[in-house]
């Protein structure tokens, strides 16, 4: 026992730990940029010197993956680490004056945002998937449950001063 003891000591002692640093990354996320409009990938209307430059000195990758076509999805899914399948943000909707939540097959809609319209319509999506039947009025709960993701996935803003939604 008293070799194995010594013999096992004796391995580590000229070990050294290998010095390590931490990798240089910087991630650029650019909201509506497809990688084909730098200039660094051969875009040549708009410049882009100095993403261009970070892109000679470093690495440049061609295959990222992107939640979504449009930006507030795309967003939702890098924060929140869900695809589009499971998210609450699904669309551009406060863009045009709606706002939507998906919930399962649960379909809440505000439209009118800019006239404060307090609203929240309810469909259905299992039954009803051309949301032709408002069903607000008999799942008062669901709707409740929407209105509070509304309310916390949104942010507010002076530009947009959309009133708070109060059913009761």
């Amino acid at each position: 026992m008293g070799v194995t003891l010594a013999a096992l000591t004796g391995c580590g002692s000229n070990y050294q730990k290998e010095k390590t640093t931490p990798p240089n990354i910087i991630f650029i996320l650019a909201d509506d940029l497809g990688y084909n409009e730098l200039g660094c990938y051969g875009q040549e209307i708009i410049k882009t010197p100095n993403i261009d430059r970070i892109a000679a000195e470093g690495m440049r990758f061609t295959q990222h993956y992107s939640g979504s076509p449009v930006c507030a999805p795309s967003r939702c899914v890098l924060m929140t680490g869900k695809h589009t399948g499971h998210s609450y943000v699904r669309n551009n909707f406060e863009v045009r004056g709606k706002q939507m939540v998906r919930m399962g097959d649960w379909k809440g809609l505000r439209q009118n945002m800019f006239k404060n319209s307090l609203q929240i319509e309810l469909y259905n999506l299992s039954d009803d998937i051309g949301k032709q039947n408002d069903i607000s009025k008999q799942h008062p709960e669901i709707v409740e449950q929407i209105r509070k993701i509304m309310m916390e996935a949104r942010t507010p803003s002076k530009e947009f001063p959309f009133k708070q939604i109060d059913l009761n």
